[in-house]
């Protein structure tokens, strides 16, 4: 997919009339937004981490795409923002994992170069974000965290999607971050959820749909892009033999309408 990406940008810069200039940061973003949103249609959006069309880029390109993506997920959208999430997820264990599968010490990170230091960095700072997320409170939920090697502030909803990757602790903090009201969240709340095995977590997603029909933080809406969420979890619950409506008792509470579009969508 490197491939595509580099005939796409040259073909971008001729267009355009930047060859021969110094490609500034904010252009090849833009650029690399563009070309994923000519592969990744918005609605189609897939939540699973093997789809993902950054695993060959070098080591540099992905060290750029994590560490912005860290310190700023606005700068990408349309897709781009899951297929970077989905980057991190098979990078995880090889930096955040030492020899015998325990957590990395911060100090034993791998910085043999500055793209893995770059990299090491970067996802030792979202571990530290989600970690800081456990007992946050809807007064907070709109935190600015600071990142000093990069003096920038953020805001941390992009985040959420790496949850899963903090295994057992990580399910403390989502059950937490699922009570608050998080809008512009709620993609990358999905997303982590549906990491999660379904054999095992089919009762705290049961808890956490009928947490959020009571108290309408997140709504089971069209516009909202949830029912086509929804689609994405009942076909892969429905492999493992789970009707996770029928289960989570949302089938008689939610209208018919909504019911039929959740189970037909997928």
């Amino acid at each position: 997919m490197y491939k595509s990406f580099v005939e796409f940008k040259i073909k971008y810069l001729k267009k355009h009339k930047i060859i021969g200039k110094v490609e500034s940061n904010s252009t090849i973003n833009e650029i690399f937004k563009k070309w994923v949103s000519k592969l990744v249609v918005e609605e189609a959006i897939s939540f699973d981490t093997n789809d993902c069309i950054l695993i060959d880029f070098p080591l540099k390109e992905q060290a750029h795409l994590i560490s912005q993506f860290v310190s700023d997920a606005y700068t990408y959208a349309w897709g781009a923002d899951y297929q970077i999430t989905k980057l991190i997820y098979s990078l995880w264990d090889k930096y955040m994992l030492d020899k015998d599968g325990g957590n990395m010490k911060y100090k034993d990170g791998n910085r043999s170069n500055e793209y893995h230091a770059n990299i090491f960095e970067s996802l030792y700072t979202i571990k530290t974000e989600l970690k800081s997320m456990k007992n946050m409170t809807n007064n907070e939920k709109n935190m600015i965290a600071f990142k000093k090697n990069l003096n920038s502030s953020y805001l941390n909803w992009h985040l959420f999607g790496c949850l899963p990757l903090l295994k057992n602790d990580g399910i403390a903090i989502l059950k937490n971050i699922t009570t608050l009201n998080y809008d512009d969240a709620q993609e990358f709340i999905m997303f982590a959820i549906y990491q999660y095995p379904p054999q095992s977590f089919c009762k705290d997603l049961k808890e956490i749909l009928l947490y959020w029909y009571a108290h309408k933080n997140i709504l089971f809406e069209t516009g909202t892009g949830m029912l086509y969420q929804l689609s994405l979890f009942y076909k892969k619950y429905e492999e493992h033999h789970i009707d996770i409506l029928n289960y989570s008792g949302l089938d008689g509470m939610l209208d018919r309408d909504i019911v039929n579009i959740i189970k037909q969508h997928h």
